[in-house]
């Protein structure tokens, strides 16, 4: 998904250049669970690529092989910008995010690891994976942006999120608790998240998706846009919404 000229399959794309956002799915989750996110920041500049890949539950997905598409998908559009016969010729920003969620969330640190191309890495509730997230983190130097909810009983943040926080090599990291928050509300609804989550959360997803894009708005601006009033937006994001717990901030 990316910003045209139109509505529509296959549009224009619009002129500028434009970030990339690499999406790395949860578990058994569809990529359309993410229609949020690429509907809330689309339309503010960004290109937002989405593998449809190491799905589930049967066969069960690939960890490794999962990380390798997300990091292939961030090369693969950043060499559309070069290409003379490509449609983004010339509107590839030279910026890559990588955003996962879950499953998705620690396949992008797999996909971030040693990987000069990414410029940073947000997290939706990071689940460990096999091959291990948490090992990979050490080696994933990108600043780092994680979000979890307080109320995920899929992902206990001791073995997942937490623990990839930890161990991340970032010298810029920050881990975000949202109050009351729940695992799959990050997304939109889908049914294998939602059975594996008995508790929904005291927090809508609604609000927790608005409190979601209020910080990683600033996040994305400053790092793939160089908007540097964004850095301090995003700090007073975090001093101030009154829907965050207790967090962890390392970034100089």
């Amino acid at each position: 998904y990316y910003p045209a000229t139109s509505s529509g399959s296959n549009a224009p794309v619009a002129t500028g250049e434009f970030p990339v956002i690499v999406v790395g799915h949860g578990f058994s989750m569809g990529v359309g669970a993410y229609e949020n996110w690429w509907t809330e920041f689309v339309p503010e500049g960004y290109i937002f690529i989405l593998p449809r890949t190491e799905v589930g539950p049967i066969p069960f997905p690939s960890h490794p092989d999962f990380g390798l598409d997300i990091a292939f998908a961030a090369s693969e559009v950043q060499s559309w910008g070069a290409d003379q016969g490509s449609d983004f010729f010339g509107k590839v920003a030279d910026r890559t995010a990588l955003m996962g969620h879950s499953m998705g969330g620690g396949c992008s640190f797999l996909a971030a690891e040693n990987n000069p191309m990414i410029d940073c890495v947000l997290g939706l509730a990071p689940a460990e994976t096999n091959t291990s997230a948490i090992a990979a983190a050490a080696n994933v130097t990108a600043p780092t942006l994680i979000l979890w909810g307080t109320e995920d009983e899929v992902t206990p943040e001791a073995d997942h999120a937490l623990a990839i926080y930890n161990n991340s090599g970032a010298d810029c990291k920050n881990y975000i608790r949202v109050d009351q928050g729940a695992h799959c509300f990050f997304a939109n609804y889908n049914f294998f998240c939602a059975t594996g989550e008995m508790n929904i959360g005291t927090l809508s997803r609604e609000d927790q998706q608005l409190v979601s894009y209020a910080l990683a708005r600033p996040f994305f601006n400053y790092f793939l846009k160089d908007e540097c009033a964004a850095y301090d937006d995003l700090q007073d994001e975090i001093a101030t919404n009154p829907d965050l717990g207790t967090n962890i901030l390392s970034c100089p």
